[in-house]
């Protein structure tokens, strides 16, 4: 088990939390959440990162053939992809170890496949309220649609999104700059 913070997260409604607390287990799950009220305070075994802690993307791939879905799958992962939804079982694929998949018959998404992360950062200069409805679009809203919700594409109790830390965000009014970046947490 690990403890991890950060100066903000997404909130399953939208909204950021401040100094948040999470308490993940070895397999990912979120066993707890809590925030911190006022300042914020270390306490041991706590890993405290600069930033803010979003959901896991997750990325559809409509699979025809499995000849390229090992490359589809690497690009969707270095575009923080952290949930996979394949529509067809392929062997012979590797995943990263902090990387889900799962094999569902459906059509969440259309099959131009995007780097998710380069699509957030494109909008740098949006409000706070839209970067953190365009963060659950490629989380959350893609979950629900696809059933994996609440297990996945939110923060929350129970659930196992994988975690991102968005750095070098303006935390003033939560808008993206050329240098913002992403980092895998869990």
């Amino acid at each position: 088990m690990k403890k991890i913070s950060a100066h903000y997260y997404l909130r399953p409604d939208g909204s950021w939390g401040k100094y948040p607390i999470l308490e993940i287990a070895d397999s990912g799950e979120i066993i707890s959440i809590r925030e911190q009220k006022g300042e914020f305070k270390e306490e041991p075994g706590l890993a405290q990162y600069n930033g803010v802690i979003v959901p896991g993307f997750i990325q559809q791939i409509l699979v025809g053939e499995c000849t390229d879905v090992q490359k589809r799958i690497n690009r969707a992962v270095v575009g923080g992809a952290r949930r996979i939804i394949l529509t067809k079982k392929c062997v012979d694929v590797r995943i990263p170890s902090s990387v889900q998949v799962i094999v569902k018959d459906c059509e969440v998404a259309s099959s131009n496949e995007i780097n998710v992360w380069n699509e957030v950062k494109s909008t740098s200069g949006l409000e706070q309220t839209l970067l953190s409805k365009l963060i659950q679009c490629f989380s959350k809203d893609i979950a629900i649609k696809s059933g994996c919700y609440p297990k996945w594409g939110a923060i929350q109790e129970g659930s196992n999104p994988g975690l991102l830390l968005v750095k070098r965000l303006n935390l003033n009014d939560f808008t993206i700059t050329p240098l913002t970046e992403l980092q895998v947490l869990a």
